[in-house]
């Protein structure tokens, strides 16, 4: 049951990997001329590029809501040419084991990047607070 909603949820997140943005370009304007040209066609989920996803700047991820609006905005955005940062764009939907590996990689940064802001919050409390104080605990004035 557990690998049958695995699958089902796979079919329906689905990503498309844009390729062939220049380097030096700003991240976070690229990252808004993607959601926005993405947004035009279908419903954007979330832009992973550059430090959020491989720190790769030639390549982009726009997770959208749906399979189909995926395809259409990948199609279309093609079809028109599209360009971001001023380098033409190609556009590969992916699904599968690409999709698969993709969507592991990032969950396994999201959780390394937690722990690292728990560990932080863990050591600015015993500093404050002193050391072997529980973080997260009500602090001063009780």
């Amino acid at each position: 049951a557990a690998a049958e909603a695995e699958a089902e949820e796979l079919a329906k997140r689905t990503v498309v990997k844009v390729v062939g943005l220049k380097r030096g370009n700003a991240v976070k304007a690229v990252r808004k001329e993607l959601a926005a040209a993405f947004g035009a066609v279908a419903t954007v989920d979330y832009v992973d590029y550059g430090i959020s996803n491989s720190g790769d700047t030639t390549i982009a991820y726009v997770r959208m809501t749906t399979t189909v609006g995926a395809a259409e905005a990948a199609r279309v955005l093609a079809s028109e040419g599209a360009q971001f940062g001023g380098a033409p764009a190609a556009f590969e939907v992916l699904t599968g084991p690409p999709l698969l590996t993709y969507l592991t990689r990032i969950g396994e940064m999201r959780r390394a990047k937690a722990e690292k802001g728990r560990k932080q919050r863990s050591q600015w409390w015993e500093r404050k607070y002193g050391k072997g104080a529980a973080a997260g605990g009500e602090g001063e004035g009780e």
